[in-house]
């Protein structure tokens, strides 16, 4: 191809054709450019064709974290919505304990079958964005999804945080201070049959705490506040999986 072209300028050379010479010249040049354009066009669309799949390796993983997210939270949400109830019917039966040890087994029937002693915790999966910042290539995400996972993520922290005080007065009212007021050494006995060594479990004679009371009610309003928050949350990762099939789709 080269030599073809070579040949028909110097045949308009020696020729003294200049004019048409001139304007095989520009044509010559014209071609190079739009060569080279092309050139770079394809390499720019294996370029972006590149770019693309690596953005949709890292979203992928991300909206599998999201997804998992949602799992947890409606987990969470269920178990202390029951909780809830256990909290409310036994600070009740904690009262009437006062006038009626009989009460004592409808307590010790909750907290040792029911939700009022456990405690699920929260904890964002972020193993598709941690690989995702990792790579460096924070950049291909395009912005609105960028600026709504840091909404996201930023409010899953809270939750974080939020479980974590949870966990703590789930320990410090119910299994480290009422449990040890309900189940007493002659308690535990006539529960089970087993006879218990005086020294390992506390007698105390029973009145009903109003300090304690309030750790039991303050806790249920805890987990009440931490669904309203988690179900927030699950929201947002919603809104936040349509955008980022929204954005996707349209490209």
């Amino acid at each position: 191809m080269i030599k073809f072209f070579r040949k028909i300028r110097q045949k308009l050379l020696s020729e003294n054709k200049f004019n048409k010479y001139l304007i095989y010249a520009i044509g010559e040049i014209v071609l190079v450019v739009l060569g080279i354009l092309i050139a770079l066009q394809v390499n720019n669309l294996n370029n972006e064709r590149q770019n693309n799949k690596k953005v949709s390796g890292y979203i992928n993983e991300i909206k599998n974290n999201l997804a998992v997210d949602a799992e947890l939270i409606d987990s969470i949400v269920s178990h202390n919505n029951t909780k809830i109830q256990q909290l409310i019917k036994t600070i009740d039966f904690y009262y009437r304990m006062e006038g009626d040890m009989r009460y004592r087994d409808s307590i010790f029937f909750i907290a040792s079958k029911g939700k009022i002693a456990s405690f699920i915790p929260f904890k964002t999966n972020i193993t598709g964005l941690n690989a995702l910042i990792s790579s460096g290539e924070l950049s291909l995400i395009p912005n609105r999804i960028r600026i709504e996972l840091n909404n996201y993520y930023d409010r899953s922290a809270e939750q974080n945080e939020n479980s974590e005080r949870s966990k703590e007065l789930t320990r410090t009212s119910v299994q480290d201070k009422f449990l040890k007021i309900i189940v007493t050494r002659e308690y535990i006995e006539l529960f089970t049959g087993l006879k218990i060594a005086p020294s390992k479990v506390k007698n105390e004679k029973f009145i009903a705490s109003e300090a304690l009371t309030m750790d039991l009610l303050f806790l249920s309003e805890i987990e009440n506040t931490r669904n309203k928050e988690l179900k927030e949350l699950k929201i947002i990762g919603e809104e936040l999986v349509k955008l980022i099939n929204s954005e996707l789709n349209g490209k």
